[in-house]
């Protein structure tokens, strides 16, 4: 079966609501209860890219190219978006923390008399108060590794 849209194509969607979307064609199904096309159609909002999914083909229609930008089949705004959410990606892979063995937290929580959670979020670095400092600085001399982080950023920023 052949889809009524090509994938990358500029469309506007009209929502059961009467709201309208302006977005492009991620791609299409066919939906064996209704014998119909469906089709998932990529759009930004507040600057991030959402997909409204199943949408039924006759409330989809084809825009002109001018209203939206065109480039690689989904435009720019698609591919910055796209851009931000791999470097957003790449950022919580690398970020910076201290590895211990599973035991060894509640170690660390049991001699410095917090909570396992206190200690998670202290090897994590979402906590920077002078317990979590300590709790960094215990880890490390148990057999903790800090992975991820700034390569370049200052290794002398513990106190």
């Amino acid at each position: 079966m052949e889809a009524k849209f090509k994938k990358g194509q500029s469309v506007r969607i009209t929502k059961r609501n009467g709201e309208v979307i302006d977005g492009v064609i991620r791609d299409w199904d066919y939906n064996i209860c209704t014998f119909g096309r469906e089709y998932n159609v990529d759009y930004m909002k507040d600057g991030q890219v959402w997909t409204v999914i199943c949408v039924p083909g006759q409330l989809v229609q084809l825009v002109e190219h001018a209203k939206l930008p065109q480039g690689r089949g989904h435009g720019p705004w698609f591919e910055s978006a796209t851009a931000r959410y791999n470097n957003l990606t790449y950022q919580r892979i690398m970020k910076e923390r201290i590895v211990v063995e599973y035991r060894e937290v509640g170690k660390i929580a049991g001699l410095l008399g917090c909570s396992r959670e206190m200690v998670s979020h202290s090897l994590a670095f979402r906590k920077n108060s002078k317990l979590a400092r300590s709790i960094r600085k215990l880890a490390i001399e148990r057999g903790g590794t800090k992975v991820g982080g700034n390569p370049e950023k200052k290794e002398s920023d513990e106190k």
